[in-house]
């Protein structure tokens, strides 16, 4: 009788191991922060090649030192001094928006904490201006970050492994989003 009392012990912790390996499993680690700052720089300073290119060609098309080939001309050169010196396109950076594609084994609340730190970076470094505001009270978090603010939405995975994110709003909404294959392997 106390053989099979054991062995039913024996069993019941073997069980329990395997339960406690499976509900108390160690997420893998990634830091995203310094690639979620460089897509927020990107995404804010500097406007792809076919819209620049877009936009020279139309100058080219305006009757010379008319208001509309000045325009351009200031447009044109706003965009060369805004990539130059990491510093927004334009005053409205419009509302970020983040599609994380993750696999299993990653903890969603480090990747929302590692977005909301780059979030707050990228505004102290001015590629994004201070525009989260909380509609009830009317103040400004003045880093962008808020109840709901970034809005982060995550999917399951494509392959191979990525993260987008864009800025939606303002003239931004053109360049809406970027993708960064992840360096690691996951």
């Amino acid at each position: 009788m106390m053989e099979l009392v054991f062995l039913k012990e024996k069993f019941a912790r073997k069980v329990w191991m395997e339960v406690k390996t499976i509900t108390m499993f160690k997420p893998r680690k990634i830091d995203l922060t310094e690639h979620v700052l460089e897509l927020i720089r990107r995404t804010s300073t500097d406007l792809p090649a076919d819209v620049v290119s877009a936009l020279e060609q139309a100058q080219k098309r305006e009757k010379p030192e008319s208001p509309a080939e000045q325009a351009l001309v200031f447009i044109l050169e706003n965009i060369k001094l805004a990539k130059a010196n990491s510093l927004p396109v334009c005053q409205d950076t419009g509302t970020l928006i983040y599609h994380v594609y993750m696999p299993f084994g990653y903890s969603m609340q480090d990747i929302i904490s590692q977005i909301q730190r780059a979030t707050a970076k990228a505004t102290e470094l001015a590629y994004l201006r201070p525009n989260a505001v909380d509609s009830i009270t009317g103040v400004n978090s003045s880093n962008n970050i808020g109840i709901g603010a970034p809005t982060i939405e995550f999917h399951p995975p494509p392959y191979p492994p990525r993260q987008r994110g864009g800025i939606r709003g303002g003239v931004m909404n053109g360049k809406m989003n970027q993708t960064f294959l992840l360096k690691r392997k996951v």
